[in-house]
């Protein structure tokens, strides 16, 4: 099955592609994963991906203001 461009790319459910996979779900499956491979919870947290994406993006020369419209 194809997405259409428009669609988020990952969704809460396969039989609806058009609901975005909220904030919750996402950091809930995330929390079983890392806990599955042995890390304590206390060890992350959703705003994780939010720093290491700024910092990747620093990093990578783009500049500050791009970064704060991207992380709203």
């Amino acid at each position: 099955m194809r997405a259409l461009a428009n669609f988020p790319l990952f969704v809460e459910s396969e039989l609806d592609l058009s609901t975005p996979l909220s904030r919750a779900t996402f950091i809930n499956y995330l929390r079983q994963l890392l806990i599955r491979l042995g890390y304590r919870e206390s060890d992350f947290c959703g705003h994780s991906f939010r720093i290491g994406a700024a910092t990747s993006a620093a990093a990578a020369g783009v500049e500050d203001h791009i970064i704060q419209t991207l992380g709203r």
